[in-house]
């Protein structure tokens, strides 16, 4: 019975150290995986896609229009028959001030909203004018208005205004819209490369994209400066006075990915990671080009398919290694 008794206890020891060595297996495995994960959770992954690179220079714009100002042949109350922004033919009343009918100088668009350029900023002044202390102006114009103070001030200008029912004061202006707009660029800097462009590739907030004919170049205090003509048909300059703008220098597309992702393996091949199926796969690519892209360093490459993606941190990264969904 003793020897029964034995042999039940050391067949429950085996048993035991059976359970602790698959109890530890499985703990490592789970531990393994666990590890895996943590390690893919630490990665970081693009998609490969179509786009492009554009070197710029940043620039300061002003607009010059073909603009004439409408004022008040007598004293009294400005009463418009046109809203504000619609189009006239020359001759066509556009209001009243005490019966006397008001008729446009020109065909174009009119607008009662007046900033005081209308007789400096003009075409036929531009070499007259102090480039420097006009954009000094403007900016700070601009800036105000971006800051909010411009409502406060446009305010108390239309108070002023109706306050003001002097003969001879301007109402409206009519703007040409069929005359293309001339525009001033002052680069920041001296690209003497561009001096001889016929045209120049301009971009500003809002996405706007438009080229511009160039007619004249030269410095300013080191830096160039382009008077050029645009197009009429660019709406965005209808209203515009002054805007920071970006001149386009050169633009190359392609496929584009993180410049990190690109990495130099042990082998001395050039290529990404990727994701293949459920593992990390490595291919090798060429980099065509590289620059900046909403202030983030950018690849275009050859070597991989468009939607593709990629390990923007390789080093963190093994081949093979799997991946999780």
């Amino acid at each position: 019975m003793n020897r029964n008794i034995h042999r039940k206890n050391r067949n429950r020891i085996w048993l035991d150290l059976l359970a602790i060595v698959i109890l530890f297996f499985i703990l490592v495995l789970v531990g393994l995986s666990l590890s895996n994960y943590v390690k893919y959770r630490l990665l970081d992954f693009a998609e490969a896609s179509k786009g492009s690179i554009e070197e710029k220079i940043p620039a300061q714009m002003i607009v010059f229009r073909e603009e004439y100002l409408v004022t008040a042949p007598v004293a009294g109350e400005y009463e418009t028959t046109v809203a504000n922004g619609g189009r006239v033919k020359s001759g066509s009343g556009i209001g009243y001030i005490k019966g006397t009918a008001l008729y446009a100088p020109k065909g174009g668009i009119v607008t009662q909203d007046l900033d005081g350029w209308e007789t400096i900023l003009v075409k036929d002044k531009l070499t007259e004018l102090d480039i420097p202390h006009v954009l000094g102006i403007l900016a700070d114009e601009a800036l105000a208005a971006s800051a909010g103070s411009a409502q406060s001030k446009d305010i108390a200008d239309s108070d002023a205004d109706r306050h003001n029912l002097a003969a001879g004061r301007p109402l409206a202006k009519i703007i040409d819209n069929l005359v293309d707009y001339q525009v001033f660029l002052l680069l920041q800097g001296n690209f003497f490369e561009l001096a001889e462009a016929d045209k120049l590739a301009i971009s500003m907030a809002g996405d706007v994209n438009f080229s511009a004919k160039v007619l004249e170049s030269g410095l300013i205090e080191e830096n160039s400066y382009f008077i050029a003509s645009v197009s009429s048909r660019e709406d965005a300059l209808l209203y515009l006075r002054y805007a920071n703008i970006d001149v386009i220098t050169h633009k190359v597309g392609g496929l584009i990915i993180p410049a990190s992702a690109v990495f130099v393996d042990d082998e001395g091949r050039q290529g990404v990671y990727y994701k293949y199926k459920r593992s990390l796969a490595f291919t090798e690519v060429e980099v065509l080009y590289s620059g900046d892209m909403d202030g983030k360093e950018v690849v275009i490459i050859e070597g991989i398919s468009e939607g593709a993606q990629v390990v923007v941190n390789p080093d963190k990264a093994r081949l093979g290694q799997r991946i999780y969904y």
